[in-house]
């Protein structure tokens, strides 16, 4: 692939996984309620900014702009 940034297998998995799990903790701690009264909306932001860190590890793992050593080759 022209562009893509050459790194290990264990770099790559802790650029997805860290911020997935992340995620999940933030996602997890604030969001814990399905129903969030108006006064907490800093819980709101937090739970969101969860739940894009989750996907935006999700994305890295789909995007492939890395050349995973071992895979790719």
């Amino acid at each position: 692939m022209k562009g893509s940034i050459e790194i290990s297998r264990t770099k790559w998995k802790f650029c997805v996984w860290t911020p997935i799990l992340l995620g999940l903790i933030l996602f997890s701690i604030f969001g814990s309620t399905f129903f969030i009264p108006k006064e907490y909306t800093r819980a709101v932001w937090f739970a969101s900014i969860g739940m894009l860190l989750i996907g935006w590890g999700f994305g890295l793992a789909y995007a492939r702009a890395f050349k995973i050593k071992g895979i790719d080759n």
